[in-house]
């Protein structure tokens, strides 16, 4: 799925779950197509949080795999 979001500013720019697998990061290598897609979700995060250091020790699920966030 594609979207078409604004910034603040008014200028469009392109939102896709296939870039976001694309572009993933180091820690994220490991994870298939489909892993990445229902282990992962966008959030909205508070701007008094965003600066804010998490342990990816504890950020997992129940069964032990890490829980991610798509920011």
């Amino acid at each position: 799925m594609v979207t078409l979001q604004t910034n603040k500013r008014g200028q469009i720019y392109v939102r896709s779950q296939l870039q976001d697998y694309k572009f993933r990061g180091p820690e994220l290598e490991g994870m298939s197509f489909i892993e990445f897609f229902i282990d992962t979700y966008e959030e909205s995060i508070p701007a008094n949080e965003r600066e804010r250091h998490v342990d990816p020790s504890a950020a997992t699920n129940v069964d032990g795999t890490p829980h991610i966030l798509r920011r």
